[in-house]
């Protein structure tokens, strides 16, 4: 099962995206549910194939059944609709994913905070660390924000 699944991901990666899904469909349905939070590559071949019906249906799963915070899989589907023109969907997807992304960054950044609070030192330290890292995930958000309006144009 496993041996089949890394096949269909050998084969998006090289390009081959029809063989690719048939090979994820021989498997699909014997796979733990988690292993497409990890590994996308059998989705991006529906997407590169054309049948985004089978994207949103896949993609569908995920979202609502297991994983609401998959930022990539919302950028996927927020690309399918503004292929397909349809600009409002598109702009309510990327918005999905850049939430999904910023409360990742939120809660990375709530970890050092603690992490920080929890160690003993200088108090002007602790304030120029927690600044630092502020700055870093400010310009995270940043990054992530520009590529999507980016995929606008």
């Amino acid at each position: 099962i496993f041996a089949r699944f890394n096949l269909s991901v050998a084969l998006y990666n090289i390009g081959d995206y029809a063989t690719s899904t048939w090979e994820f469909e021989k498997v699909e349905n014997r796979l733990p549910f988690r292993t497409l939070w990890y590994q996308i590559e059998p989705i991006l071949a529906y997407y590169e194939s054309g049948n985004y019906d089978r994207v949103f249906q896949i993609t569908e799963r995920v979202l609502n059944y297991h994983n609401r915070a998959f930022s990539e899989l919302y950028i996927i589907r927020g690309n399918i609709y503004k292929k397909e023109g349809n600009l409002e969907a598109a702009r309510s997807e990327y918005e999905k994913g850049n939430y999904a992304e910023a409360k990742k960054l939120a809660k990375q950044a709530e970890k050092l905070l603690n992490k920080d609070d929890d160690k003993e030192g200088d108090d002007d330290n602790r304030d120029e660390n927690e600044t630092e890292e502020h700055e870093e995930d400010d310009e995270d958000i940043e990054e992530l924000l520009h590529n999507l309006t980016e995929d606008d144009d």
